[in-house]
């Protein structure tokens, strides 16, 4: 059933997710999406327009009856003198912390 539900996460994320966007299989059940935005807002619009996607789109069980699934993302915005991996550390401690916040949100990590 876990490997279905990630499946069905991953149909349903690359439907929130733009042309020009990636995403990446990170660990056992994260993942890890490269956006190119302006501001943090832009950034806030795209998580949320996910969080959307995955808690409307529930997954169907073989006996027809619904599962609703949630997710919660870390958020980060990469400076221009810092390495991918510093802001991937950043956005995981985001993670993080919209887990012990309550899920199904996203935390935008400070930008120190």
């Amino acid at each position: 059933m876990g490997d279905d539900a990630l499946r069905h996460l991953v149909t349903t994320l690359a439907h929130s997710i733009r042309e020009d966007e990636s995403l990446f299989r990170f660990g056992g059940e994260e993942f890890l999406q490269l956006l190119e935005v302006r501001d943090e807002k832009e950034v806030t619009i795209a998580a949320q327009r996910s969080i959307d996607m995955v808690r409307n789109t529930p997954m169907v069980l073989p006996d027809g009856k619904q599962l609703r699934l949630t997710i919660t993302i870390g958020l980060a915005l990469v400076r221009n003198e810092e390495t991918l991996r510093s802001a991937v550390e950043r956005a995981d401690a985001a993670l993080y912390e919209g887990k012990r916040a309550g899920r199904d949100r996203y935390v935008l990590a400070a930008s120190n």
